[in-house]
């Protein structure tokens, strides 16, 4: 009873060596793909006054947002947790 968890245990530390001696071994260096710069063309609207309007409007308006109160504290209901005695 005492060798049959030895000899697994030795037969489990064969396959694991021998698994080992198996595994092939790459030693591939992958180089990373060099970035190449893209020439950049503004758009033909780039330049448009209406467009700068639109483009300032929304800034203007992002900026309305980011300044809006959305937990409207003003508006919380009154206290009710009043101490009552009898």
């Amino acid at each position: 009873m005492v060798l049959l968890p030895i000899i697994i245990l030795v037969l489990m530390i064969f396959l694991s060596l021998k698994a080992k001696k198996q595994a092939p071994v790459t030693k591939e260096e992958v180089s990373p793909p060099t970035p190449t710069p893209e020439a950049f063309t503004p758009s033909k609207w780039a330049g448009d006054e209406e467009v700068l309007k639109i483009e300032s409007e929304l800034l203007n308006l992002e900026e309305l947002l980011k300044n809006v109160d959305l937990k409207e504290s003003q508006l919380l209901p009154p206290v009710l947790d009043m101490e009552v005695k009898f």
